[in-house]
């Protein structure tokens, strides 16, 4: 059985699931959020984050989790990329060099990875390359190291979510609106063939009352 522990969190509020696998199937053991002390400054640091997961997750034999960091969409520089027709094989050497020419990091200041629709002969590859800053990088390991775990994937959640849905709904060619809501944003997705084709994220009032919350829900979807 592996245990796996995903935290996601923005200015002043940690979000974390514990569950466990077995055999195909996920069980939710926990899952809860904890809001900094004071949520009007926000969170002072990320070994302060750190420090609420571990206070959060004790008795669930930490040290045995594989740790999953879910990132919000600022927390990255995502590229729309349109390169010549390649190989699987090739991309990622064309892709490293089309982020040197487009990202604002230079190529030790950033990690980059991408998702890349399917290869068709002749035909150009659509990519989306996602360039985490190796500051944030830190604050991710920072707040790991404040809370006892290691870090096993970091996901940016807007894609987190697209693959989670593309998995759960069967094969389609209709076009899928998923609507993510966290606690300050709301995550727009679209999925056409179980391909992510476009996302937008919007920024969303702290403890707006519902009737209100709904509004503004239907005004970015439209």
């Amino acid at each position: 059985m592996s245990r796996l522990i995903a935290i996601d969190w923005d200015r002043a509020e940690l979000r974390f699931v514990v569950a466990s696998t077995r055999s195909e199937r996920l069980i939710v053991h926990q899952a809860g959020c904890v809001v900094a002390d004071d949520p009007q400054q926000g969170w002072s640091s990320p070994a302060q984050i750190g420090a609420a997961l571990r206070q959060a997750l004790k008795g669930h034999r930490l040290a045995r989790g594989e740790l999953l960091i879910v990132l919000d969409r600022a927390s990255v520089e995502l590229l729309a990329l349109k390169l010549p027709p390649a190989t699987d094989a090739e991309l990622p050497q064309l892709v490293a060099n089309e982020v040197l020419r487009e990202s604002a990091f230079a190529a030790e200041e950033a990690v980059v990875d991408f998702a890349a629709d399917a290869a068709q002969p002749g035909e150009p590859r659509r990519v989306i390359a996602a360039v985490l800053p190796r500051e944030r990088l830190e604050q991710v390991h920072q707040l790991c190291a404040a809370a006892g775990l290691k870090p096993r994937h970091v996901l940016l959640r807007s894609f987190a979510a697209a693959s989670l849905f593309a998995h759960l709904k069967a094969p389609s060619q209709e076009s899928c609106l998923l609507v993510n809501v966290a606690s300050e944003e709301v995550d727009l997705i679209v999925l056409r063939a179980g391909r992510l084709t476009y996302w937008r994220t919007a920024r969303l009032p702290r403890q707006a009352d519902p009737a209100r919350l709904d509004d503004l829900l239907l005004a970015e979807i439209r």
